[in-house]
């Protein structure tokens, strides 16, 4: 991956995928909207732009939004979709598959995922099979969308309860970020990002952890330039990881950790649980498992949950999940086999244990009640 840095707050990267088809280009900016090459980079790719964004991205932003791409001459049509995980479905797809038939779209048409990992999910999911593949932009408005959900191509709809289990890997064509856009973010969503931002420091760079240790007040008011440091280290690692595995057949799957857990607690919650306090119950049970199995020290345990506890991450368990249940839903995790669930395993505070590269691996059951409830007992 080339990074080029120009100016402070102003970082432009290549996230290059093994063929030129799937070659993202980053900015991070401040004032994106005010940023000529980027808008010279989104008309090089289409005629025809139609934005997508949820009903509360929408009335914060959209109009201006739609007066900055004017501006640049860039007409928006625009798609408008409800904003929560349990809306991530194939009725929705449908949805905007149907108004852009309406709207009489055609193969020259650009799609602009303007919000969170739901709006980037869904829109690149529609990109990759409308009309056999169209180019998509992201323009995240999240901090979890920002350092993970919108990069490495990753597109999906839920089944019910089972997470992102029809989807495609097409990144997108741009993906453009502005650290001023989490201004608007609540305390809910912003450890949404927090907690993936913690998943990173675990599993590949412990100084980030130390960072947000040291700097914890910083963090908490949302300091721009530290914000954009430690995004950009987000940006940097999984870049890394998805420009050598792709379409996650071995190292990309580090990026699950804490996810196995995390996306089978949502689900029972009903989505009603943050992504961010799901995966941070995950990570201390699979923290656990990892202690457990002789890969991370009693002391890095310690560090790891006193870390999650200072920034404020609910970790009880609620009544209606148990093991049964749990594992139920674990067992449809797309890292699993026809005989086990398999979880990523740290190996020590900033690396993963490979497993052989697979980069996971199944746990009996007895391990697996022992980490239960010893989350149930914090």
């Amino acid at each position: 991956m080339d990074v080029q840095t120009h100016l402070p707050l102003k970082h432009h990267f290549l996230q290059k995928l093994p063929s030129e088809e799937f070659t993202t280009e980053i900015f991070l900016k401040e004032d994106l909207l005010r940023d000529v090459e980027f808008f010279i980079k989104i008309k090089s790719l289409g005629s025809s732009f139609v934005l997508i964004t949820d009903s509360v991205i929408e009335k914060l932003y959209s109009e201006a939004v739609i007066q900055s791409f004017g501006v640049q001459n860039i007409p928006l049509d625009q798609i408008i979709i409800s904003t929560d995980e349990q809306y991530k479905t194939r009725e929705t797809k449908a949805y905007i598959e149907d108004r852009l038939l309406e709207l009489r779209k055609g193969r020259d048409t650009v799609l602009i995922a303007f919000g969170g990992g739901v709006v980037s999910d869904i829109t690149g999911f529609v990109a990759s099979t409308y009309c056999r593949g169209i180019p998509y932009v992201t323009i995240p408005t999240t901090l979890l969308s920002m350092v993970d959900a919108s990069i490495g191509g990753k597109t999906s709809v839920n089944i019910g309860p089972y997470k992102n289990m029809i989807g495609t890997f097409y990144p997108p064509k741009i993906l453009a970020m502005d650290p001023q856009f989490l201004n608007s973010l609540c305390d809910i969503q912003w450890r949404n990002g927090t907690a993936e931002i913690i998943k990173y420091g675990l599993i590949a760079d412990a100084e980030i952890i130390t960072t947000l240790t040291d700097k914890f007040t910083q963090w908490q008011k949302r300091d721009l330039l530290l914000v954009t440091e430690i995004t950009k280290k987000c940006i940097e690692i999984k870049c890394n990881i998805v420009s050598k595995d792709p379409k996650e057949k071995g190292l990309r799957r580090a990026l699950n950790f804490g996810h196995t857990v995390g996306h089978a607690i949502e689900s029972l919650e009903n989505y009603t649980l943050g992504h961010g306090d799901a995966v941070a119950i995950g990570m201390c049970m699979e923290s656990y498992i990892s202690m457990s199995l002789g890969k991370i020290s009693a002391q890095d345990l310690s560090k790891i949950l006193n870390l999650l506890v200072m920034f404020k991450f609910p970790l009880k368990l609620s009544k209606k999940i148990s093991l049964d249940n749990l594992e139920d839903l674990m067992s449809l995790d797309k890292k699993s086999t026809a005989e086990a669930t398999r979880f990523v395993i740290l190996q020590g505070i900033g690396n993963v244990d490979s497993c052989h590269g697979a980069f996971c691996r199944s746990v009996n059951h007895s391990l697996l009640k022992e980490a239960f409830e010893w989350v149930n007992s914090l």
